[in-house]
Parts: C-alpha cells; sequence; structure tokens
C-alpha cells in the first residue's frame, strides 16, 4: 500500500513548485494561497529572501500548498485506497488529502495555525535538531540548556525547541557530547513544546469553525501526533489541536504506517526528509526530474 507523506516547514525553497506548478489542476489552490500571502506562492518564493523563507506564517502556507498543489498532480495515478500522514504541519496538509476540509477553509486554517503559533510563541525562539545520541542523554542536556523535546524521529533522531540562544547552546552542547549532528532550523517558533500550549484552545476553536468532515472514505489519515489510526472528527479535530504544544512522535508514526499495510512511500515536499526517514521504497517528488517520471514511478506500484 502507498503512503503520502505531507511534509513539515523548514526546507522551503525557491525551487518548491517546480513539478507542481504548471499543474492546472492545482490552479484554484495556487490562487486560494495568492489571497492569503498578497502574491502568486510560485512568484513569492522565487524572490523572498531567506528570512522571509523562515518566517511562520509564510512557510506554512507554502508547505500546505505544495502538499494540496501535488496531490492535484498525482491524483489520477494514485490507487483506489493509501494512507496519509503529515509531519507537524504537515497534518493539516493530510486533512484536505483525506478530505476532511477543501483547499480554501485548510490554508486559511494553516494561516491561522501559523498566526496563533507566532502570538504565543516567544519573539526569539528556534528548532534544532540532534541525531545519534540515547534519548536519556538527549533529555538530560534538554533540563541542562533549557529546550524540550519537540519530535521523536526514528534512529535517535529528535527536534527540540525553546530559544535561540538555548538552542544554540544546546546544539553545541550536543556535538560536544558526541552527536553524529546537531543543526539549527529555519524554522522561528517553538513548534511542538508547552511554550505553545496556550495556542491550543484558539487553534481547536479555529478548527471547529471550520467545520471539517469525519475521517474515511478511500484514504485512512493516521493522527501525526502519536501514529493511531483516526477515525472521528472528535479525535482527529483533537490531535491538531494539541499537536503544536506536544510532543510529535512521527517514530510511532512511521511504524502504524507500515502497520496498515505501507510498502511504498511519496513525500510531497518541500524536502525529502521524511523520504529518508521512511526508508525501502521512499521517494519524494523533488527525486523526479518531471511530472511524467513520477506518474510513471506512482503507476508501476503494487495495487
Amino acid at each position: 500500500m502507498l503512503a503520502l507523506l505531507c511534509s513539515g516547514q523548514g526546507t522551503q525553497h525557491p525551487g518548491m513548485f517546480r513539478l507542481t506548478g504548471t499543474c492546472a489542476a492545482a490552479e484554484p489552490i495556487f490562487a486560494a494561497a495568492s489571497i492569503l500571502l498578497g502574491t502568486d506562492p510560485r512568484e513569492w518564493v522565487q524572490t523572498a529572501d531567506p528570512e522571509a523563507l523562515r518566517r511562520n506564517r509564510p512557510a506554512q502556507i507554502l508547505c500546505v500548498t505544495q502538499a494540496l498543489a501535488a496531490h492535484r498532480l498525482i491524483a489520477p495515478a494514485l490507487p483506489d485506497r493509501f494512507l496519509a500522514a503529515g509531519y507537524s504541519v504537515g497534518q493539516v496538509s493530510a486533512w484536505g488529502i483525506a478530505a476532511l476540509l477543501d483547499y480554501d477553509p485548510l490554508l486559511a486554517l494553516a494561516a491561522r495555525r501559523a498566526e496563533l503559533m507566532d502570538l504565543c510563541g516567544g519573539e526569539h525562539d528556534g528548532l534544532v535538531s540532534v541525531r545519534g545520541l540515547p534519548r536519556d542523554q538527549v533529555e538530560a542536556l534538554a533540563r541542562l540548556k533549557d529546550v524540550e523535546i519537540a519530535i521523536t524521529n526514528p534512529g535517535d533522531g529528535y527536534i527540540l525547541g525553546g530559544r535561540a540562544e538555548a538552542t544554540e547552546a544546546f546544539r553545541d552542547a550536543a556535538l560536544e557530547a558526541g552527536a553524529l549532528r546537531s543543526t539549527l532550523l529555519a524554522v522561528s517558533v517553538a513548534s511542538h513544546t508547552s511554550k505553545l500550549a496556550a495556542a491550543v484552545p484558539a487553534l481547536r476553536e479555529a478548527i471547529e469553525a471550520a467545520d471539517p468532515k469525519a475521517p474515511g472514505g478511500p484514504v485512512t489519515l493516521i493522527d501525526g501526533l502519536e501514529g493511531a489510526t483516526l477515525f472521528t472528527r472528535d479525535k482527529a479535530v483533537d490531535t491538531l489541536s494539541r499537536q503544536i504544544a506536544e510532543t510529535v512522535r512521527w517514530d510511532a508514526c512511521l511504524a502504524a504506517l507500515a502497520e496498515r499495510g505501507a510498502a511504498s512511500f511519496l513525500e510531497l515536499g518541500p524536502g525529502r526528509a521524511l523520504a529518508d526517514m521512511a526508508g525501502g521504497n521512499a521517494r519524494s517528488i523533488e527525486d523526479f526530474a518531471s511530472a511524467e517520471g513520477l506518474l510513471e514511478w506512482l503507476g508501476r506500484l503494487e495495487r
């Protein structure tokens, strides 16, 4: 079975719409995103400076736009049934793929989510990644440097959030302690930490106001917080609300996809971090030189 993986922010770049930008079926999505950004996202990414690309609101709008446009691009080649899951703001995208909300209210929800995170987060917050240290050591360094684990990834990979100076201090300490890698991410908010707890009720209210449908139909939606299969509207609303202020267990999410029969994975972009973590027969749309090559790969997958 195929699993579509919806990317989080942090890897948005000027060429992110290379394959999706000319998809006629995605034009309404780009038009809706243009209203929120004030200009066409395909043009915006070409001229925005790195700091603008990093800002929370445009980054989240861009990532959801890309996932929804990619879904429109590949729709003719998708199997009758497949799985979908999203990493951080990618879970908003996954809601669109699973048809809980149409693209217009979904993009508006992504913008509102980012605004609430900015409002409730610190002005100088950020995220840092680390790989190659055991969890108990990561937790000890996190307490010492006043950061929190935001995301747990497979293979001793972690994302931590806190004030920018704290994430820098954690990175230096982790490398000194023998981490294989530790990198500051292009994200200006401490996503998935208690610093955003005050935003959860307002986000829940915004989600409810959008009036989402219950999960069901041909797409099996996996919760991007803990890896549970989502069957009810209430559970979907609850996990998407809490996700911004609680640790995301992406390792559990990938395990749940495997348990549900996922044998092939396609990351919708931007970037290919999720494809790298999935392993096996996993690709990102950014791996393909053309839409034709992408559709051909999908067509060869076992149905």
